[in-house]
């Protein structure tokens, strides 16, 4: 008769259940949501003013960036009004500790997103970062699925991209912090 209550060792798989959460399982319901990413590169679009600093607001290439840029679709899990609990060296973190329990911030969240989300995130370590890259939610309609063509619904400066580490370095899962902006 054995004894064994585990009978064998499994490791752990931050990845793996990061994309049972995000994606959804046998035990639970997705709790992703489909956002655009927008990565700003640090080349000028045609419109930009040298001489008053800023780009053409209506310019129909950058839209009004300054800078030229390319999206791609992510699946990221929003938890909001996060700014009030976050630590105080956190960049996006305007309040301290003696902040009243219970007070939000509904301009302020946490986005968690797959491994895959950010190739190049020793860019956003950089202090000269001339701007944001931005996060869009989109619209989605009644059965969830999102609305084509997509709409979008919010616009989030990605203010800080952390990258979590797991075993041997690699990297797990990325925690960014975000900032609404006006659309």
């Amino acid at each position: 008769m054995s004894h064994q209550f585990y009978p064998e060792m499994q490791q752990f798989d931050v990845r793996d259940e990061l994309d049972k959460l995000l994606l959804g399982c046998y035990e639970n319901a997705p709790i992703a949501q489909s956002v655009l990413i927008r990565r700003i590169q640090d080349t000028h679009c045609p419109c930009w003013d040298a001489g008053s600093g800023s780009p053409n607001s209506h310019c129909a290439f950058c839209q009004g960036e300054g800078y030229k840029w390319t999206e791609d679709l992510q699946l990221a899990y929003m938890a909001r009004n996060f700014g009030g609990v976050l630590n105080p060296s956190t960049v996006i973190s305007r309040q301290n500790e003696v902040t009243d329990y219970g007070l939000t911030d509904e301009n302020r969240a946490l986005a968690y997103l797959r491994y895959t989300a950010f190739p190049h995130y020793e860019r956003y370590l950089r202090p000269d970062n001339p701007t944001f890259d931005k996060l869009y939610e989109l619209k989605v309609e009644d059965n969830g699925q999102v609305a084509y063509p997509w709409v979008r619904a919010a616009k989030w400066q990605i203010r800080s991209v952390t990258a979590h580490h797991g075993d041997w370095g690699r990297v797990e899962y990325f925690e960014c912090g975000l900032q609404k902006e006006n659309v």
